[in-house]
Formats: structure tokens, C-alpha cells, sequence
């Protein structure tokens, strides 16, 4: 826990270095990010110290990028237990992060949570990045985050976020599209009933 954050927020390699650290990093750091945030005070990924630590990682020169891009968003979480079932009725935890170095938080185009992937108790999460995206859009949410954005401001910012994430999806869907295919190494069931005729 504290110690991991602290070796990654000293020296030159945190706000200097254009880098992501991705992952279960397992804990819940505001309550906006878990369902049930009074019932789980006392439990692992949600005590005041890990989110403490969190709180202090991020602070020296880290981003969340979901937050960052979302906010206010609810009900957005990662991971959901296989009891009671959880994953349907969407009591659940954000606990898988793509964190940027401020650096890197420039070429960051969207983040979303695709909560209808099935096949295990957490969800994929996906990172869009553009190179050639100035991080304006990072840039005024942060700034409408801290309070220095009106709900106009915050508005825009949600449209540009949404504009950006439409543009990224599109060029990741165009680049999967080019590279599916046998001769790929890759095989849907399109182009094997395509192939058998």
C-alpha cells in the first residue's frame, strides 16, 4: 500500500516521465466510487488510509483519468462480487485506475468502463490515447474539478470529452477493422462463414 505509492511519486521518474500505470490498484478512493461507501469504511480498498495514500500519490503529480474525464459520474465501478448478485443490481467498486503522469495526461483522448463485458468479477476498462490530442479537454476538466469551471464551462468540457471519445472509438474501430481477418492471425465468425463459401 503506502509504500508502493511512495516509490512511485519520488524522484525523477513520477511528474517528469510521459507514463500510465494501469490496473486493479484495489482500492475505492472517493465514495463516488463504490455503491455502498458508509457500510465499507472499515473494509479493505476503502479505509481513510489507503485512501489517504491515494489521495497523496495523486497529488504529487498524478492523474485519474476517469475522474478527471467523469467527474460527477456514479454507479461507474470495475468490479462487482459474485454474492448476491452484485454485477446485476450494480453494487459494485471503481477499482481498476489508468493513472497518467501529468506529462502523459496530454495525449489521453477518453476513458471508458464497459461494464457489459462478462467473463470475470471485474470489467475491462479502456484507455483512448491521441497523440496529437493537445489535452485541452483533460486540461478544462481538471480546471472545472477544482471549483474555477461553471456548469456551462463543465458542460462543454462533457462535449469535447464525448467528441474526443466518439474520434478515438472511431479510429480504434477502423484499426481493429484493417487488421481482422485470417491472413491476421485473426478469426471471427464473419470472415470464417465468408471464407466457407
Amino acid at each position: 500500500g503506502k509504500q508502493w505509492y511512495q516509490r512511485r511519486s519520488t524522484g525523477s521518474s513520477g511528474i517528469n516521465a510521459e507514463y500510465g500505470v494501469a490496473g486493479d490498484l484495489d482500492v475505492a478512493h472517493t465514495e463516488a466510487d463504490l455503491a455502498n461507501p458508509k457500510g465499507n469504511v472499515k473494509n479493505s480498498g476503502f479505509t481513510p488510509e489507503e485512501r489517504e495514500d491515494f489521495t497523496t500519490w495523486l497529488t504529487s503529480g498524478f492523474t485519474d483519468t476517469f475522474r478527471c474525464l467523469h467527474p460527477e459520474e456514479t454507479g461507474a465501478y470495475t468490479f462487482w462480487t459474485y454474492m448476491g448478485n452484485a454485477r446485476a443490481r450494480n453494487v459494485g467498486w471503481r477499482i481498476d485506475y489508468f493513472v497518467s503522469s501529468e506529462r502523459f495526461v496530454r495525449k489521453i483522448a477518453g476513458n471508458v468502463i464497459r461494464k457489459e463485458v462478462m467473463g470475470s468479477d471485474h470489467c475491462p476498462i479502456v484507455l483512448f490515447l491521441d497523440d496529437t490530442t493537445s489535452g485541452e479537454a483533460i486540461k478544462d476538466s481538471n480546471e472545472a474539478k477544482k471549483g474555477e469551471g461553471t456548469k456551462e464551462n463543465i458542460s462543454e468540457v462533457n462535449q469535447e470529452d464525448n467528441e474526443l471519445k466518439s474520434e478515438a472509438a472511431a479510429k480504434v474501430e477502423d484499426e481493429v477493422k484493417s487488421n481482422v481477418g485470417p491472413e491476421n492471425g485473426v478469426v471471427t465468425s464473419e470472415n470464417v462463414s465468408s471464407a466457407a463459401n
